[in-house]
């Protein structure tokens, strides 16, 4: 879909430019009025295509998997290194409030977000960074290793009653 776009546009562009060339011959005025107003078309078809590929905020788009969680044993073993950009929808199914920490470069933890029980929200990160989850009174719950396609962490913690 994305090549199509760009054929799309690359050929308005191409043909515009023809325009603009051939009313050069003709008159300049004309040429740079044509001209800005070709810009401004390219502005506004390069703006659409942004948009249209960044998430919307309040709206999750469909993920590929659920991500498996991973002992929080490993947290002193993992780092954040160079990688892929993907997106991670954690949601918080359990009955504690909790906090999502992205382990740096050093391992260490880096508070994001605090999310209530039925609470989510869609977080970019790369493939290569590990992400903890800690439960207020449970402390460390899980850690999430994210996939190169878009994915969804599920935070099933229950206290024992």
């Amino acid at each position: 879909m994305a090549k199509s776009t760009a054929a799309w546009v690359g050929g308005i562009l191409g043909v515009a430019l023809l325009i603009v060339v051939l009313l050069n011959v003709v008159k300049l005025e004309e040429a740079n009025q044509l001209a800005g107003v070709v810009g401004s078309i390219a502005a506004v078809v390069g703006l659409a295509v942004s948009l249209r590929s960044m998430p919307r905020r309040g709206h999750v788009r469909r993920h590929g998997s659920d991500l498996q969680p991973l002992s929080v044993q490993l947290e002193g073993s993992l780092r954040s290194g160079v990688g892929v950009s993907t997106f991670v929808e954690f949601v918080n199914t359990g009955d504690e409030v909790v906090s999502i920490h992205w382990l740096d470069t050093e391992g260490n933890r880096v508070l994001y977000r605090r999310l209530d029980p039925g609470e989510s929200y869609e977080q970019q990160t790369f493939v290569t960074h590990p992400w903890l989850v800690c439960g207020e009174q449970a402390g460390p719950i899980a850690i999430f290793q994210p996939a190169e396609t878009r994915a969804r962490a599920l935070i099933t913690y229950r206290r024992s009653h």
